[in-house]
């Protein structure tokens, strides 16, 4: 697949996040579940963990709301806001759309909860058999907070 970053239209001028807010992503990073002992699957789970969590940091840092509706326009635009050098809506689409998905093409997101909703065999199929691309994925968004 090629790696086409897409630029939005910034509205607002760039901002970069304060030390303790980069502090804080940083730290996450190194948090880690140990799902990863039970292999693919859970390596699969302490990734994607890592992603929504730093992604519901930046939404939060970027609308200062401590209610967050996980909406993938919020982040596209706190991404936008604060790493525009590094903003990449495909990337973001890969992991974070949410609704159905098509099999063998689903997201991060959308495998995330339907195997831990309903535990559905072919989900965790799909994780197995997609885990290189789906952590190459996971793995870039993670790098946007390394500096």
């Amino acid at each position: 697949m090629e790696n086409k970053s897409v630029k939005a239209k910034r509205k607002e001028p760039f901002q970069t996040l304060n030390d303790q807010h980069k502090s804080n992503l940083n730290k996450i990073l190194d948090q880690k579940t140990n799902f990863s002992a039970q292999g693919k699957l859970g390596e699969f789970f302490d990734l994607y963990i890592v992603c929504e969590v730093t992604a519901r940091k930046l939404i939060y840092y970027n609308t200062h709301k401590k209610d967050i509706k996980f909406r993938i326009d919020d982040l596209e635009k706190a991404v936008n806001k604060f790493y525009p050098e590094k903003y990449d809506k495909d990337l973001i689409q890969q992991i974070f759309k949410s609704g159905k998905g098509k099999r063998g093409n689903k997201t991060s997101r959308e495998l995330r909860n339907s195997y831990l909703h309903t535990l559905c065999k072919d989900d965790r199929q799909e994780i197995e058999n997609r885990f290189d691309t789906l952590k190459m994925y996971m793995n870039r968004w993670i790098e946007i907070f390394n500096e």
